[in-house]
């Protein structure tokens, strides 16, 4: 077995592109998503908030066309608003 990369991935994935929703280690609910260019090894993370809760996230690529690069695309998932009980959709 041959490790690509030290960050774990999670859900479906667009090589060279994975990600992975993080866990707040002082509450131990989800709470940011991370994107993953496996070769770079370059990440972004997107910090929801502390009154929000994860769910799974997936890459949803671009269609193939000339104006999008090969593995452009864009992080899709659900998150609940706690307080006010609103199950929200985002594109990251």
């Amino acid at each position: 077995m041959e490790t690509l990369h030290r960050r774990p991935r999670n859900f479906p994935h667009s090589p060279p592109y994975g990600g992975s929703i993080g866990l707040d280690l002082d509450t131990g609910i989800f709470r940011y998503v991370q994107g993953l260019n496996m070769v770079t090894g370059k990440v972004d993370t997107f910090y929801y908030g502390p009154d929000r809760y994860l769910e799974e996230h997936i890459f949803v690529p671009k269609s193939k066309t000339s104006q999008h690069p090969k593995g452009a695309g864009w992080l899709i998932g659900q998150h609940l608003i706690c307080a006010a009980g609103n199950l929200t959709f985002s594109r990251l």
